[in-house]
């Protein structure tokens, strides 16, 4: 077989931010067909290679390496190169990544970890009131089986291991869970033991809902690094919504987008909810000469 391909496929893939599944639904096949050709177990058809190429918009001279004229190898190399290019540039603001075993945590058929996802979306505007941005998933093939990482903005904050689809029972005050079993979660640090059944007197998370607890504190800890002009226009049109004549003439004009953003990031990474930004907005343009660093204080006892 040809592992030449297997290897470029995959790379390939995974620089498009795709997981087996995701590609495998855009080409109209299964998520195993996608694996036999990364592991060298079969090839794709002719047909199927040109969908290929066409989906993950690179060469078939690049994955195939065939006879390439001098011509064809330096455009491909430059299309490649470009790409590459791009998307150092334009890199996604959180990344999960995860080892082979964590897979099918991630797949789009899995509804109830993807609900997990939703409902820290939920949960960071209802009570921090902020947007989260898109949070993309995919398969690392250099991070060990059950390993995962979270990156922000390209760095890793985070690198741990769970064992999907093993459930994750915290110890109680009974100590219904043997000592020797027992091991610290990667979350809270608190002494718990992984178990495929409930252990009686525990309570339990499942290894999407512990990974999902990471990335909350990851979200609020860096929040200034994560917010920007973009997310603070998302954030006032939702106010101008319900409370239009705070907005109105208010943003940009008299309190710009830059000033809110280190606000609201501020704010965050100090612990202090913003899901009043009618008065933020309103405070803000009264103190508009005032030392950033007393507004964020003064903004802190009032939003109590």
């Amino acid at each position: 077989m040809d592992f030449n391909f297997a290897e470029k496929l995959a790379a390939v893939r995974q620089e498009r931010g795709l997981t087996q599944k995701q590609l495998a639904d855009r080409l109209g096949v299964t998520a195993q067909a996608v694996s036999k050709w990364e592991t060298a177990s079969s090839l794709p058809d002719l047909e199927m290679l040109r969908r290929i190429v066409q989906t993950l918009e690179c060469s078939a001279d690049f994955l195939l390496e065939h006879g390439v004229s001098g011509d064809s190898k330096v455009n491909m190399m430059l299309m490649e190169r470009t790409a590459e290019i791009e998307r150092s540039i334009a890199r996604d603001v959180l990344v999960i990544e995860v080892g082979v075993d964590l897979v099918p945590m991630l797949a789009e058929g899995n509804a109830d970890n993807y609900q997990v996802i939703h409902n820290l979306r939920v949960r960071l505007a209802r009570e921090w009131g902020i947007s989260v941005p898109i949070i993309r998933m995919m398969d690392k093939i250099n991070l060990e089986p059950d390993e995962y990482s979270i990156l922000l903005h390209g760095k890793r904050v985070v690198n741990w291991k769970l064992q999907y689809p093993l459930r994750f029972c915290f110890q109680n005050e009974a100590k219904t869970i043997p000592r020797e079993r027992l091991v610290k979660d990667p979350v809270y640090g608190m002494e718990g033991a992984w178990s495929d059944t409930e252990i009686e007197g525990s309570h339990s998370v499942s290894a999407m809902e512990l990974m999902v607890g990471q990335l909350d504190k990851v979200i609020v800890e860096n929040y200034d690094k994560i917010i920007n002009r973009q997310t603070v226009s998302f954030l006032v049109d939702i106010v101008r919504k319900r409370f239009p004549a705070v907005v109105s003439g208010v943003v940009p004009d008299k309190v710009s987008l830059s000033r809110l953003q280190r606000v609201i990031g501020g704010l965050v990474a100090q612990g202090c909810p913003v899901n009043r930004l009618d008065l933020i907005i309103e405070f803000l343009e009264d103190y508009r000469e005032e030392d950033a660093g007393w507004q964020i204080e003064r903004l802190k006892e009032l939003l109590k």
